[in-house]
């Protein structure tokens, strides 16, 4: 099972004991990353410094929780 599959996080999270209303997932894939994310109900934090780009359409249609440039802003 791969991305955007929910099965990989329900895994880390059951790991972790962490429920997946306190976690968060950050990744440069709206399509894979936030998808996922948005189907286990974490908060979700799209960085533009990788694959989707600022000016893609999805980003208004699926809504990620943040959308930073980079990692780095989510640092200071």
């Amino acid at each position: 099972m791969g991305k955007p599959s929910p099965i990989i996080l329900e895994v880390a999270l059951a790991s972790l004991g962490v429920d997946a209303a306190d976690a968060v997932i950050v990744g440069d894939r709206i399509e894979t990353d936030i998808v996922m994310g948005k189907r286990l109900g974490l908060a979700t934090v799209l960085v533009l410094s990788g694959v989707t780009r600022g000016d893609d359409p999805r980003i208004v249609e699926l809504a990620p929780d943040l959308v930073v440039p980079g990692i780095r802003a989510l640092l200071g």
